[in-house]
């Protein structure tokens, strides 16, 4: 399994903080089946200030994928 954070846009003040260049965004964590290419959408979205680290942890995007060997950005992410 593959783990990468994206940044989507927002007009959800409440979910989103208002970064510097003031662009409103949500960060979203990806997985990717690095086998099958599958991709698959886990965690909730937390605001687009918030770096990948603390999305994975805090998004529940660990928990869903449980204890599964996992990567982020070639960091090893496995207990």
């Amino acid at each position: 399994m593959i783990v990468d954070g994206t940044l989507v846009p927002t007009r959800d003040h409440n979910v989103a903080e208002q970064p510097k260049n003031y662009r409103n965004s949500t960060n979203h964590q990806v997985v990717i089946d690095a086998d099958t290419r599958l991709v698959v959408v886990v965690g909730r979205p937390l605001p687009g200030d918030c770096n990948d680290c603390r999305a994975w942890a805090e998004s529940g995007a660990k928990a869903a994928v449980g204890k599964t060997t996992t990567t982020l950005h070639n960091l090893n992410l496995a207990e």
